[in-house]
């Protein structure tokens, strides 16, 4: 498992964007893409442009 930030260990890290997933993957993370939420095109817009969740 991968040191957290407080010390502990984190089992697993689930996302929806490819992109999170490729780079936690990269930095050595256990990451799972969450493909059963469609990452749509509005969200990551609304996310990426304007900040908001």
């Amino acid at each position: 498992m991968a040191p957290g930030a407080a010390g502990g260990a984190v089992a697993v890290v689930v996302d929806d964007d490819p992109a999170v997933v490729h780079r936690l993957r990269k930095e050595g993370f256990p990451v799972r893409l969450a493909d059963w939420v469609p990452h749509a095109g509005s969200l990551r817009d609304a996310q990426e442009r304007e900040g908001r969740t």
